[in-house]
């Protein structure tokens, strides 16, 4: 075994950023930190190693104290290949700066036994890197990183570091987690958390993992958990957010999630006044419903109030009262969700800030209750039977109040008195998203050519997410894509009207028509034996199921689409192909082909009922899933009858070319290809 021993420090190293404030320091691990032991490593570790890296060592330790939170941690890790060395070769540690210290206490290379310090050959830099901020969001964490000198294939690298929480984000409060299992092998995992004695402190646990030890010393009680040679677990994708793929400790000092609520409470000061300018603004609502009123606030703030995260500190928790985030013009989640609350309770409506995650919302019911789990904000409006939930982050949202496509994060807290979560909508779409009609208008092929119409109706949240595609980029520049896409499919097709857009915002419903023709000359070669025909409506990527699948597998969810595509004016005839109904617990596809007169239409639409297929249901899934994406892409062939009869039918039409003249009945058959915007099956 490999003991940790002490680390001399003769001196304290700082690194200064430009304002002068240390970013960093060098001490001896704290007192109340118990070292651990590195174990050997197993030649079946060594075997099951991803990326050249074997963690012998994962030991984590927190403390919440009097003078705040500290959380101590040290990782060993064995590099078993190359890949290794570029892994493991740079440290990088972040933190907060408006509330937190870092200290690094060690990095040791050991080979063949023997320990190596290498923190005083070692440079460290300071950055703040700031990777989001092209989505609007700063948080102003500072990264601390710095080369290992002298990493060798078959050496461990051993370093050990500490974080001095002191702010006010919650004071007097403790909350984190950890995994019990990894998808790689590991030597000894352990995890220790000390509180103040009688401090109550919420644990829950979810899956395989080992069972705490309970001790006390210097006026704290210890919880341990310990493991080693944990067994690597293979994780599975496509795994819906509140199932529990490897086990899982959560801990909190908040006893339940009401506790949390009022940690918020204060910050979300409802009662705050609002500014003149945005009163006179709301004067000229009077007289209107009140669900136009409330329509009117929040299009305001969605719309002329721009998105920015200024999360530094504890900004990344209290948001700016109404009045100022109104003159600024900007704000985050925080800042827009109070001022839309704000605006609504002014005129009489109940409305509260409710706190989201927008990852991870579908498992906040099996976790310690804790701030940390949060990572946005929403209003939550009572009305008539139930809530209305409103993502004031938005832009140009469509539909009037109440009837609004909501946000779907699982569970949101209410920032209120006796809060508990609250399920956020889940549901279906009562009616097609995307509804899709191509008309080839087969008439006078033998003459002009073939004019395609294609109409494209969006409701809903589908509506709401073209018309921000519409607002940032041109309409010829849309068109010329769309014209793009079909030229694959038809070369020699050409526009032959602008590209029309029509949007009725209030009933959150837009419609885009484009118009085409295909010259005659055009079905000279491949399309006169293979025309292609796609149902791009239909292409969502629901993922393939592995037959020894254990965990439900997650599915997009809600989705309500068709696609027509018409066939009409073809005096050939035509062979109409089976209709299909497939109907699973979590969607219902369907296709549907009908025969009038000279005209073919082939039907196709998809709903899903729910976001998960379970792992009893996943052969059926699997069946169904098959046979749906045989559908998509289909060639439409037309076969010759007999000699005579096609050439009698090349004599009235001479001068159009070996094309569509010289087929007499035509079939349809599926086939395969990449579609418009579609996503990857």
């Amino acid at each position: 075994m490999i003991w940790l021993g002490g680390i001399a420090a003769s001196a304290i190293m700082t690194a200064a950023l430009a304002n002068g404030a240390e970013s960093y320091s060098v001490e001896t691990p704290p007192g109340w930190v118990v070292p651990a032991e590195i174990p050997d490593a197993l030649d079946e570790g060594r075997a099951q190693a991803q990326n050249g890296r074997y963690v012998l060592l994962y030991d984590t330790q927190v403390r919440l104290g009097p003078q705040g939170r500290d959380s101590y941690r040290r990782i060993a890790t064995l590099i078993t290949s190359r890949a290794g060395l570029e892994e493991e070769g740079r440290l990088t540690l972040g933190f907060d700066p408006s509330d937190t210290r870092l200290v690094l206490h060690g990095v040791r290379l050991w080979r063949d036994g023997a320990a190596r310090d290498v923190l005083p050959a070692m440079t460290f830099q300071t950055a703040r890197q700031e990777d989001r901020l092209d989505d609007g969001i700063v948080d102003g964490d500072l990264t601390v990183f710095g080369e290992i000198p002298g990493l060798r294939v078959g050496d461990i690298i051993d370093w050990e570091a500490s974080w001095r929480a002191t702010g006010s984000h919650w004071p007097g409060e403790l909350t984190g987690g950890f995994s019990t299992q990894w998808s790689v092998p590991s030597g000894l995992d352990r995890w220790r958390v000390l509180t103040e004695a009688g401090t109550p402190l919420s644990v829950r646990a979810f899956g395989p993992g080992p069972e705490p030890e309970r001790s006390a010393a210097a006026g704290y009680d210890i919880r341990e958990w310990r493991q080693l040679y944990a067994l690597p677990v293979a994780g599975e994708g496509d795994v819906p957010g509140d199932v529990v793929q490897w086990g899982s400790v959560t801990y909190s000092t908040f006893t339940d999630w009401a506790a949390v609520a009022d940690w918020a409470r204060p910050f979300y000061a409802l009662d705050a006044p609002l500014p003149d300018p945005l009163r006179a603004r709301m004067a000229g609502w009077d007289g209107l419903p009140l669900a136009e009123r409330v329509t009117r606030a929040i299009r305001l703030v969605q719309d002329e109030v721009r998105y920015v995260s200024d999360s530094v500190g504890l900004g990344a928790y209290r948001p700016r009262p109404p009045a100022v985030t109104w003159a600024n013009g900007y704000g985050d989640c925080k800042d827009k969700a109070l001022l839309l609350a704000a605006i609504l309770r002014t005129m009489g409506v109940e409305a509260v800030p409710a706190l989201a995650s927008t990852e991870r919302g579908l498992g906040l019911a099996h976790v310690a209750p804790s701030p940390g789990r949060f990572d946005h904000v929403v209003v939550r409006v009572p009305w008539e039977d139930g809530a209305v939930w409103i993502d004031a982050t938005r832009a140009l949202q469509g539909g009037v109040f109440p009837a609004l496509d909501q946000p779907r994060f699982g569970y949101a807290l209410p920032i209120e008195e006796n809060a508990t979560l609250e399920a956020m909508p889940r549901g279906p779409e009562a009616y097609p998203t995307l509804d899709v009609v191509e008309r080839y208008d087969l008439s006078d092929a033998a003459g002009e050519g073939v004019a395609l119409t294609v109409e494209a109706v969006r409701r809903g949240a589908a509506a709401d997410a073209f018309r921000n595609e519409m607002a940032r980029r041109p309409l010829l520049d849309l068109s010329d894509s769309y014209l793009d896409y079909y030229r694959t499919s038809y070369p020699g097709l050409s526009r032959s009207a602008p590209l029309e857009y029509e949007d009725d915002r209030a009933a959150n419903r837009s419609v885009t028509t484009e118009r085409y023709l295909l010259p005659a000359a055009a079905f000279e070669g491949p399309l006169a034996e293979a025309f292609p025909l796609n149902f791009y409506a239909m292409e969502f990527s629901f993922p393939q199921a592995a037959e020894d699948r254990t965990l439900a597998l997650a599915i997009p969810h809600p989705v309500s689409v068709r696609h027509e595509i018409a066939l009409l004016g073809w005096e050939g005839g035509h062979v109409a192909p089976e209709k299909m109904d497939l109907s699973d617990d979590a969607f219902r596809f369907t296709f549907d082909a009908s025969r009038s007169g000279d005209d073919l239409r082939l039907v196709q639409s998809l709903v899903t009922k729910s976001d998960r297929i379970e792992p009893s249901s996943l052969a059926g899934y699997s069946a169904a899933r098959s046979a749906w994406l045989d559908q998509q892409h289909w060639n439409w062939e037309f076969r010759r009858e007999t000699e005579a009869v096609a050439t009698s039918l090349l004599l009235p039409v001479a001068g159009m070319g070996f094309g569509l003249a010289m087929w007499g009945v035509s079939t349809v058959r599926r086939r395969r290809r990449a579609g418009r915007g579609a996503q990857p099956s």
